[in-house]
C-alpha cells in the first residue's frame, strides 16, 4: 500500500514538473518573442500585443494539461476553447506582420470575438467545471475586494493630485467593472488561470505559502520585462517599484484565491486594478510614494490566517 502511494506521488511530481515546464516555455517564450518584435520594430502595436499576451498564460496551461492528461481532464473543452482563441489571434498578428491583414481588421476581430469567447468561457466554467465556478465563495471575499477598490482609488486620486483626472470617467468605469468582467473575461482569465489557478498552488506546495506567492510575484514581473525593451531610457526606480507592487498584488490576490478558491475573484481584482490605474497619466513624484504605500498595505495580507493554514 505504501509502495503504491509512493509511486503515485512520484508520478504526480513528474506530471506536475512536465506541466510547469511546458507552461513556462510557452509563457516566457511568447513574451521574449514579442518583446523582440517590439524592440526590432517588426510589430509594435502595444494595444494588440498587450491583449494577446493576456491570453498566453492560460494557453500555456491548456497545452500543458492536454499534452499530459489528454481527455482525462474534465476541463479539456475549456482548454480547446482557450487554445483556439489564442491561435486565431496569433494568426491575425502573423498576417499583419506580413502585410496581409490590417490593424483595423485585428481590432474588429477583438471587438467581435473577445465578448463571444468571454461569455462562452464564463458559461462553460459555471456549467461544467465545478472547480472553476464563478460563483464559488463570493461572500468570503466581497469585503476585501471592496476595500482594495477603495484603497487604490484613493491612491489614484493622490497620485493624480486630484485635478488631473476626470471623475466622471472614473465613476463610469467603476460601474463598468462588472460588465467588463463579462465581456472581457477571457483576457483576464487568460492571466489568472495561469498564474493563480495553476502556478500559485504548485509554488506554494513546494516552497510554502508565503515564499511561493512571493516567487509568483517575481515570475509575474519577469514575464512583463520584455515589453520594456522599446524604452531605452529605463526608469530603474519605477521598475523596482513595479516589482514591489506586483509582488504585493500577488500577495493580496493569493489571499483572495486561498480564501475563496475562486480564480474569478482574482480576475475581478485584476480588472479593478487595471481599470483604476488606467486613469493614471501624470508621472509625478507622488507616484513613487503612493505605490510604495500601496505595496506596503497589500503586503500586510501575507500575515492573514490564510497564509498560516496548511
Amino acid at each position: 500500500m505504501e509502495h503504491e502511494i509512493s509511486i503515485k506521488n512520484i508520478d504526480t511530481k513528474k506530471r506536475n514538473g512536465f506541466e510547469v515546464t511546458i507552461f513556462l516555455l510557452i509563457t516566457f517564450g511568447m513574451s521574449i518573442l514579442f518583446g523582440f518584435l517590439i524592440y526590432l520594430n517588426i510589430y509594435n502595436n502595444a494595444f494588440v500585443i498587450a491583449l494577446f499576451m493576456m491570453l498566453v498564460p492560460a494557453t500555456g496551461v491548456a497545452f500543458a494539461k492536454e499534452l499530459n492528461q489528454k481527455n482525462e481532464n474534465p476541463t479539456h473543452v475549456l482548454h480547446y476553447l482557450l487554445i483556439g482563441n489564442f491561435c486565431l489571434f496569433l494568426c491575425m498578428i502573423i498576417l499583419r506582420i506580413f502585410g496581409i491583414a490590417s490593424d483595423d481588421a485585428i481590432n474588429a476581430l477583438i471587438g467581435l470575438v473577445t465578448p463571444l469567447i468571454s461569455i462562452m468561457v464564463l458559461f462553460y466554467t459555471w456549467y461544467k467545471c465545478p472547480l472553476l465556478d464563478p460563483f464559488t465563495n463570493i461572500k468570503k471575499v466581497v469585503i476585501p475586494i471592496l476595500i482594495f477598490l477603495f484603497i487604490i482609488t484613493i491612491g489614484l486620486i493622490v497620485m493624480s493630485k486630484g485635478d488631473n483626472i476626470s471623475y466622471a470617467d472614473l465613476i463610469r468605469d467603476i460601474f463598468l467593472i462588472i460588465p467588463n468582467l463579462i465581456s472581457q473575461s477571457v483576457l483576464f482569465f487568460g492571466e489568472e488561470y495561469g498564474w493563480r489557478e495553476f502556478l500559485q498552488p504548485l509554488l506554494q506546495k513546494k516552497f510554502g505559502k508565503r515564499i511561493g506567492v512571493i516567487l509568483l510575484g517575481i515570475i509575474w514581473q519577469l514575464w512583463h520585462i520584455p515589453f520594456y525593451f522599446p524604452d531605452i531610457n529605463w526608469n530603474i526606480k519605477m521598475l523596482l517599484l513595479r516589482f514591489c507592487y506586483l509582488i504585493a498584488l500577488s500577495i493580496f490576490m493569493g489571499y483572495i484565491y486561498m480564501r475563496s478558491y475562486n480564480v474569478w475573484m482574482c480576475v475581478l481584482v485584476h480588472i479593478i486594478n487595471n481599470t483604476i490605474f488606467g486613469h493614471l497619466s501624470d508621472n509625478n513624484s507622488k507616484v513613487y510614494l503612493v505605490l510604495l504605500v500601496l505595496s506596503f498595505i497589500l503586503s500586510l495580507f501575507i500575515f492573514s490566517k490564510e497564509y498560516n493554514q496548511n
